[in-house]
């Protein structure tokens, strides 16, 4: 491990942590039950880069890079939903429609980034470690991310 890669995993499992306490206190809550979803998402997340900083074997580094990318990507949507939730009877058919499309949508882009070249063809070593390289696909992704904060935001600004 190096030092580079330790606040990865501090903050994991710090994220785990937040969401197991807030899910205990409330599990029949379903914000609570996204809320959860949410924080293994970002321990996922956060771990894998944890070890894709840490490591030196290429092979390695590129399936947790994907996998890591993977609960970055499926973090979008449950975001989304978690506002949706807070919404309660607020949320219109849309926005649900729209979250549930989102989903479908981070489903593709994971199954885009695991078998498309284009989407994370290689790594790059820096100097804390191995680091994803988008490919030109990614581009819609980001695209696409930044539409669904967009839409997120504005629904609570509403």
């Amino acid at each position: 491990m190096n030092l580079y890669s330790l606040p990865n995993f501090v903050v994991s499992i710090y994220a785990l942590t937040l969401g197991i306490i807030t899910f205990v206190k409330g599990s029949r809550n379903r914000i609570n039950h996204i809320f959860l979803l949410m924080s293994l998402s970002i321990f996922v997340w956060l771990f894998s880069y944890g070890v894709l900083f840490s490591t030196n074997d290429y092979g390695i580094a590129m399936v947790y890079g994907k996998i890591g990318h993977a609960a970055a990507i499926l973090l979008t949507p449950l975001v989304y939903y978690f506002f949706i939730e807070i919404l309660g009877p607020y949320r219109k058919k849309i926005d649900v429609f729209f979250a549930r499309l989102a989903v479908l949508l981070a489903i593709f882009f994971v199954l885009l980034m695991i078998y498309h070249p284009l989407y994370l063809p290689s790594l790059t070593r820096q100097f804390w470690g191995y680091y994803p390289h988008g490919g030109p696909l990614m581009v819609v992704y980001a695209s696409w991310t930044y539409f669904v904060a967009f839409r997120a935001t504005f629904i609570l600004w509403l």
